[in-house]
């Protein structure tokens, strides 16, 4: 569906130009959580550009690239309620204890704020469909998990698989991550009815619906 617009000229707006549809719901892969918790200062409280640019040095241009529309994405988020979640293998993973104290204590807060968020919106969803002639969220039965999981031989990690049967199983559309040896699997899992995206090609889709979300 598309985000509700908030004030006449926004409708107008809408008119003149094809909005896209935002995803019914968005997988957030753990790499995707862990680079909110380390670049949280730039994200979420505007910090500057060059602070992500010293954490990333030598990393390659698509890191950066993926951080910056992350903080993108964060604000269109807030702003027009877009539809992130996780699964709970994802927080099992981000409560992994770490040497890094620091890093301990920032994944700690995301395995902790993320599936109270995910959980909301999950069953927000859930009573939307009830109540309404949109289609329901795709559930995967343990049968269909089996024969999903055993289909994605293009991912070769098995936490991968997982976390891509999950995402199925929650109903989501969209699976968001920066490991780009999944990204490089894509086309093999579209079958799924599920897309594999970075953060930098989400954005660049829901870009039409940040000026207009106030």
């Amino acid at each position: 569906g598309k985000l509700a617009m908030t004030s006449s000229a926004d409708e107008s707006a809408a008119t003149d130009r094809s909005l896209p549809d935002v995803p019914r719901l968005i997988f957030l892969d753990s790499n995707i959580v862990q680079n909110l918790a380390s670049f949280g200062e730039f994200i979420y409280e505007n910090g500057p550009v060059t602070d992500v640019d010293s954490k990333l040095e030598n990393k390659g241009q698509d890191i950066r690239d993926d951080v910056l529309a992350l903080a993108e994405l964060m604000d269109l988020g807030r702003r027009g309620g877009l539809p992130f979640v996780i699964s709970p293998r994802v927080a099992e993973e981000l409560s992994v204890p770490r040497r890094n104290l620091a890093k301990r204590r920032q994944l700690a807060f995301s395995s902790n704020e993320w599936p109270h968020y995910s959980s909301g919106l999950l069953e927000a969803v859930a009573e939307e469909s009830a109540s309404s002639s949109s289609p329901r969220a795709i559930r995967v039965n343990p049968r269909q998990r089996r024969c999903a999981h055993e289909s994605m031989s293009t991912l070769r990690n098995e936490g991968d698989r997982q976390l891509m049967v999950d995402a199925l199983e929650l109903g989501c559309d969209t699976f968001l991550t920066m490991d780009y040896k999944i990204w490089d699997a894509r086309d093999s899992i579209r079958r799924f009815g599920i897309r594999v995206l970075r953060p930098v090609e989400l954005m660049n889709e829901m870009r039409p619906l940040a000026g207009l979300v106030r």
